[in-house]
C-alpha cells in the first residue's frame, strides 16, 4: 500500500501468548515473532506494554469508542474503526516515521539481495586490485562482473550459451 507516495507492506500477525499446546497456533506465533524481528515499525494493538521490544513500536488504543474500554496510556493512538476517530493522526505519524527511515533524496535505498551483490562485487574488486597473479585477478574481475550482472539483470555469456545449446540441436 502506498501512503503519501511511500510504499508500505502491512502484515497482520497472529496474537502473541506464551504456552500453547496447539502446534498450528505455535507456528503462527513464531511467524509473528519472526516478522517483528525484521519490521521497520510495529503497530501494537495488544495489551499495553506487552508488545515486542522495538524502537518504532506504536501503541494503538483500538475500539476506543466502545463502552467499558480500558484506556491505554497517553502515548497510545486512540482509534475507532466505527467513527474513524484518530486515523488521520495515526497515518500522519506513520508517514512521518517512515520519512525519517528513508534515505535523503540524493541517496537510494537497496534491499538485502542488492546489498549482498554489491558487497560481493566490492570484495572481488578489492581482491583483484590486491592480487599479483593475473589468473586469480581475472577470476576476481569475472566474479565482480557476475555480481553486477545479477544486480542489473543483465545475462552473461555462460547463461546465454547454456540457453542456446539447451534449446537448440546444433549439428553437422
Amino acid at each position: 500500500m502506498a501512503i503519501a507516495g511511500i510504499p508500505f507492506l502491512f502484515i497482520d500477525s497472529a496474537g502473541l501468548r506464551d504456552g500453547t499446546s496447539d502446534s498450528i497456533e505455535m507456528m503462527g506465533i513464531e511467524r509473528a515473532r519472526a516478522a517483528f524481528n525484521v519490521a521497520d515499525m510495529i503497530l501494537w494493538l495488544g495489551e499495553e506494554n506487552a508488545g515486542p521490544r522495538h524502537k518504532d513500536l506504536l501503541e494503538i488504543d483500538a475500539k476506543a469508542d466502545e463502552g467499558g474500554h480500558i484506556r491505554k496510556g497517553e502515548n497510545a493512538f486512540r482509534l475507532s474503526a466505527h467513527t474513524g476517530e484518530g486515523m488521520t493522526t495515526l497515518v500522519e505519524a506513520i508517514v512521518a516515521r517512515a520519512k525519517d527511515m528513508l534515505p535523503p533524496p540524493d541517496q537510494f535505498a537497496i534491499n538485502a539481495r542488492q546489498r549482498l551483490l554489491l558487497v560481493g562485487a566490492a570484495s572481488s574488486l578489492h581482491d583483484a586490485a590486491e592480487g599479483s597473479d593475473w589468473l586469480i585477478t581475472a577470476e576476481q574481475l569475472r566474479q565482480a562482473r557476475l555480481a553486477l550482472d545479477a544486480l542489473t539483470g543483465r545475462a552473461h555469456t555462460e547463461e546465454m550459451l547454456d540457453a542456446l545449446f539447451g534449446r537448440f540441436c546444433i549439428g553437422k
